[in-house]
């Protein structure tokens, strides 16, 4: 594990925290500029796009000989040509990216030729769904509705009904990962009955965390007053969310979305 060198493409100005981690495993991370005009912001990049930087990332990992890169709103895309080229670098192992997702990711190209690539699975998980959770209560006692009238001064119970109470209510969870485990642990503290549907994950898995399996998608729709998603987006779940679910859902639940926005 010693001799470990990586090379920090991104916008972070302090890198202590990720330099601290190297060092730990008596590594060194080395921060790399491309030049030109400054990275994106994102945290990842499409698969298709400017691919003017990549010769750039290749003349650094042979200059360092880094077997792996950080990035971080890096400004060049994760695609065919990005992977074939570094796979040329002896040196060159892998990649880490900022983020959850993978679907700005060439993953099929990265496996081909070898390359390994990992995420930061762990990194937001309890923020991320009290992010959710605080969208569910804006949505329960319509919040935003309630505040644009108290700031126009006008108090009125008139929109009150129907406003139901949360605990014994239903919350349907697509995608148990890290994310819609929290979320539902998190639900359950406030009395609500948890449904969700997964088919990457094993019955036990439902019982051990307490959560009801929904047969399918259509299912969980149908039972749910409040239906949030945590899935991840690839060519299965795309449009997971479309006009036939929305039509199964009751006419008073809400859907909130904390995955990505094609998945809706």
């Amino acid at each position: 594990m010693k001799n470990i060198k990586g090379i920090y493409i991104g916008y972070a100005e302090n890198l202590e925290p990720q330099s601290r981690a190297f060092e730990e495993v008596g590594g060194e991370l080395i921060k790399g500029n491309l030049g030109g005009s400054s990275s994106g912001n994102s945290l990842l990049s499409p698969k298709n796009g400017d691919n003017s930087k990549i010769d750039q990332v290749v003349s650094l990992l042979e200059e360092t000989k880094a077997q792996s890169l950080v990035l971080q709103g890096h400004g060049f895309p994760l695609n065919k040509d990005f992977f074939e080229a570094v796979s040329k670098v002896e040196t060159f192992k892998g990649l880490a990216c900022f983020g959850h997702g993978f679907d700005g990711i060439d993953i099929d190209s990265a496996s081909s030729n070898g390359i390994l690539v990992s995420n930061a699975a762990s990194f937001g998980t309890e923020e991320v769904s009290n992010h959710a959770l605080m969208l569910l209560l804006v949505c329960a006692k319509k919040f935003v509705l309630h505040d644009k009238l108290v700031r126009q001064g006008v108090w009125t119970r008139e929109y009150l009904s129907p406003m139901g109470h949360i605990s014994g209510q239903t919350l349907g969870i697509v995608g148990i990962g890290n994310i819609g485990r929290a979320m539902g642990r998190k639900a359950k503290a406030l009395g609500m009955k948890i449904i969700a549907f997964d088919p990457m994950v094993s019955s036990w898995d439902f019982k051990e965390y307490g959560f009801e399996i929904a047969s399918s998608i259509n299912d969980l729709c149908k039972k749910s007053d409040y239906v949030t998603l945590h899935c991840f987006l690839n060519s299965a779940t795309e449009k997971l969310m479309s006009a036939e679910q929305f039509r199964l859902m009751k006419e008073t639940a809400y859907l909130i979305n904390c995955s990505r926005g094609p998945v809706v």
